[in-house]
């Protein structure tokens, strides 16, 4: 009779040590996908935004490269995520890139292109998370040191609850978001102001040399 509950017990904690390595392997998956993620360059990056200025404005194509970006931070896992300088510049060069004005082969163009991103204010929780960044962007002509743009840009994006259910990715979001509405922002403000000063209004016809964008891949 003891050899018979001895089997049992034996049994019993057999059972239990696979129901506690399940429970631990979904913990740890579980604390995985609530790890920070830092933001995608592919979700930052815009196109066609100033393809009709540029189409009026030969002189634009491929005339610039981007210069300094500062001001961002490196995403910590166990932390939130963040927008660095690498993502950012790549965000912007794409960007260039896709509406006709980056120059080819890492060549230096005509106007250089810097980006300080002065603040990235993001909410602590919440449902709806909503972050604006501020940005002063600056735009110089590179023989003559001429600046031709500076402005800073506020440009807030809320993800909301239904795009995610982690708030961690809810946050990447609209980390993603409001950089993608900031270079938005400040390519509209550039086309606006080269507008005003050559006087050529904007044509309907795709900017030359500009480059659709990859499309953007689904979040899970």
């Amino acid at each position: 009779m003891a050899d018979g509950i001895g089997t049992r017990a034996c049994t019993h904690k057999a059972r239990f040590n696979r129901v506690a390595k399940r429970i631990f392997a979904a913990a740890a998956l579980s604390l995985l996908a609530a790890c920070a993620q830092p933001a995608r360059v592919s979700q930052m990056a815009v196109t066609n935004v100033i393809a009709p200025v540029v189409a009026s404005n030969p002189e634009l194509v491929g005339s610039m490269s981007v210069g300094e970006v500062a001001g961002g931070k490196e995403t910590n896992p166990i932390w939130t995520s963040q927008v660095d300088n690498p993502q950012f510049r790549e965000a912007l060069e794409r960007s260039l890139e896709f509406n006709g004005l980056l120059a080819s082969g890492g060549t230096p163009g005509r106007f250089v292109v810097t980006a300080n991103l002065i603040e990235l204010d993001q909410p602590i929780m919440g449902f709806n998370l909503t972050v604006t960044p501020r940005v002063a962007y600056r735009v110089v002509e590179k023989s003559s040191s001429n600046e031709l743009f500076r402005e800073e840009l506020t440009t807030p994006y809320t993800a909301e609850f239904g795009q995610s259910l982690i708030a961690v990715e809810r946050l990447r979001l609209a980390n993603e978001g409001a950089i993608r509405e900031s270079i938005k922002r400040f390519l509209t403000r550039f086309g606006e102001i080269w507008t005003a000063r050559t006087g050529r209004a904007p044509a309907s016809a795709p900017a030359p040399g500009s480059t659709p964008a990859p499309p953007a891949k689904p979040v899970s």
